[in-house]
């Protein structure tokens, strides 16, 4: 427990400076959670918790980023990038290469995002999905249509279109 106490006082006078950095907080975070993980002591994680007052969530987050970054030291706090930057770069399964990118293009996170989904659906295209409609092969002219926040492709508008108006019919009340 002593070293819990160690842990949690580095990590709240992480909290207490005037630029926290969620950099620390990750590693520390994963200090705790294998601290937690060894004992399969629940009690380690919540008295961490409540002595730094810290979310469980963010905790999980953090160290996660972290996690992702930990071989790629070079792009570590680049300027112009945020800790979101990185956030959403980390969920890739190349967070370096998106993280470069995004410093060299300047990106905004939402402009990273956007660029990171084109990518999968190029993918899901080159290894030869179907159109979620008709199930004909997708040609590189595929249409994709954003639904539910998940990319549905499409081999065409036209597929597109009624795809949505079946959407939209079974979705509408039934007529009595």
């Amino acid at each position: 427990m002593e070293n819990l106490e160690v842990l949690a006082q580095q990590y709240r006078s992480i909290l207490g400076t005037e630029k926290t950095s969620n950099w620390d907080r990750g590693e520390i975070a994963l200090e705790v959670l294998a601290l937690h993980n060894e004992s399969k002591d629940a009690g380690i994680l919540e008295a961490f918790l409540k002595t730094t007052g810290e979310s469980k969530t963010l905790l999980y987050q953090c160290s996660w980023v972290v996690k992702s970054f930990r071989d790629c030291k070079s792009v570590l706090n680049l300027p112009g990038l945020s800790w979101s930057h990185y956030r959403t770069a980390a969920g890739a399964p190349d967070p370096e290469h998106w993280i470069s990118k995004a410093f060299e293009g300047e990106w905004t996170v939402k402009r990273l995002k956007d660029e990171m989904d084109a990518a999968k659906v190029e993918k899901k295209i080159q290894e030869g999905a179907a159109c979620v409609r008709c199930q004909c092969k997708i040609q590189e002219s595929a249409v994709r249509v954003l639904i539910d926040r998940k990319g549905k492709l499409f081999c065409s508008p036209r597929c597109a279109g009624e795809y949505l108006l079946e959407l939209a019919d079974q979705s509408s009340p039934a007529e009595q």
